[in-house]
């Protein structure tokens, strides 16, 4: 078999699609999200049809119309509803397809939280009125702090919001086709993509933290 290649796993007949053309076995749908929606590496979709898509494929795939098939037939049935399942979860929500791209371009399994470094210090000096007032021994200054941090916390991340915004449209307009040799451009996108959502997720938990801490 030529690399890249794909043949039906019943008959061995050559089939690219979710169905052999020769004796009809469902094939085994990629458990990549975007190629098992049959959708270009896109961060902004269109979510309807991603929806009615979803609800197609998972009539084509449900166990029960596969009842009476073989053994082999019901476990790819069974295999691509959870496949189906795993990639709309990745695919429903903005955050988790942009993730899942830059797993795919800059081959890393997560995108780990870090503070912004102009945030370094405030986020330092931050830490001993989180401790205080969260133990009830801190002061109306020490409060006074987080409310002033929690407003400008939240400016700072409704500010990456717009960011990201600006950087999926620029993703998407750098996207030219679905062979995934990435360019330089690309590359330097996922860059800057990664280190907005690593910053967002650390100011999301520190948020978090001070609405906790002021109740």
């Amino acid at each position: 078999m030529k690399e890249g290649e794909k043949r039906c796993w019943q008959c061995q007949t050559e089939s690219l699609g979710l169905w052999c053309p020769a004796c009809g076995a469902l094939q085994p749908c990629s458990d990549d999200p975007f190629r098992c929606f049959d959708l270009d590496d896109r961060i902004q979709i269109d979510l309807e049809s991603l929806r009615s898509r979803f609800h197609a494929l998972s009539r084509q795939f449900h166990p029960d119309f596969f009842q009476q098939k073989s053994p082999d037939a019901q476990a790819v049935s069974l295999s691509n509803s959870a496949t189906l399942n795993a990639a709309y979860r990745t695919l429903k929500e903005p955050i988790s397809r942009a993730t899942y791209l830059i797993r795919l371009v800059a081959g890393t399994e997560e995108v780990k939280t870090e503070p912004p470094a102009e945030l370094f210090a405030e986020i330092f000096d931050l830490e001993e009125a989180l401790e205080v007032v969260a133990d009830g021994s801190g002061g109306d200054g020490d409060r006074a702090t987080l409310v002033a941090a929690r407003e400008r916390f939240r400016a700072r991340a409704e500010a990456m919001q717009r960011e990201m915004a600006a950087l999926f449209t620029e993703w998407d307009g750098l996207l030219l086709d679905r062979s995934r040799s990435w360019t330089t451009a690309q590359q330097a996108c996922v860059a800057r993509l990664r280190q907005t959502l690593s910053h967002r997720g650390y100011l999301a938990r520190m948020l978090h933290r001070i609405t906790e801490a002021i109740g």
